[in-house]
């Protein structure tokens, strides 16, 4: 097990060294990174991203106006944000992965016991068991480097969500997490290259659908699926977690005899 973000695995920290790009500006560390995302407003982002040293970006933090969501979405930034760290500083996933399958476990002193576990004397007599919600998410992203480390896996398992995650390092649009009209007007737009593919097989091809043709819309549909998936991660939400609730929604109508008619609440 390792308990605390010390020596040898003080990388694992988010206080460590790291620069991570995201949303056009350049982040020392991940608690910079976190810490900026707590609000919408650009200017304050700018300024936690130039903070000297990550505990004052954290102080910053603790002073912003929270943007409206964050405690729903505050987990998935926080994964995001730890994703970015192993996978734009060399050398950092292949520490990760070397821990092999010990539990992470955040341990501190300062009585956080909600991203990790507080060791401190008053906490153990108390008996307060951490939720240990940084340590968590880190061996989920060990979990994913790996299969991202494993073409024959990623191709034979790959999840929706390992797709998301690994889609969102190609994201160079302006103010990357702070913009949801782009990847929606671009979802728009892939959309109507698919209906466009497929008109043009009654055109030119008399119906007939070829290997060139599935090739096209093979390729389309991957730019819609982008655009999905970044739209998604504006709204802080995860593609797994969509599917599952679209599926919820479908099996609730069937059971209710409702899969006709009309309306999103039937």
């Amino acid at each position: 097990m390792i308990d605390m973000f010390l020596g040898k695995y003080g990388f694992l920290s988010n206080f460590a060294p790291s620069h991570i790009i995201y949303g056009g500006l350049d982040w020392p560390t991940a608690e910079h990174l976190f810490q900026g995302c707590k609000t919408v407003d650009p200017e304050i982002r700018r300024k936690v991203a130039k903070a000297e040293s990550p505990a004052k970006a954290k102080r910053m933090g603790r002073q912003v106006e929270l943007r409206t969501n964050w405690e729903e979405i505050k987990e998935q930034i926080m994964y995001r944000t730890v994703w970015l760290k192993f996978v734009q500083n060399e050398g950092r996933a292949a520490l990760l992965i070397q821990t092999g399958d010990q539990t992470i476990v955040e341990g501190n002193t300062w009585h956080d016991n909600i991203w990790g576990q507080c060791l401190c004397q008053s906490c153990r007599e108390q008996h307060i068991e951490g939720r240990n919600l940084l340590g968590k998410i880190l061996m989920k992203v060990r979990d994913a480097l790996r299969r991202a480390d494993d073409a024959s896996y990623i191709h034979a398992n790959l999840t929706l969500n390992d797709y998301q995650c690994q889609a969102t390092q190609t994201s160079i649009y302006p103010d990357v997490g702070y913009n949801h009209k782009y990847p929606t007007l671009g979802l728009c737009g892939e959309s109507g290259e698919v209906a466009e593919k497929v008109k043009k097989i009654d055109r030119d091809h008399f119906g007939q659908i070829n290997d060139e043709i599935t090739k096209d819309i093979k390729k389309e549909l991957g730019g819609v699926l982008w655009y999905l998936s970044q739209t998604a991660r504006e709204f802080g939400l995860s593609l797994g977690e969509i599917a599952q609730y679209n599926l919820d929604q479908l099996n609730s109508r069937a059971e209710r005899g409702k899969l006709h008619g009309d309306g999103d609440d039937r």
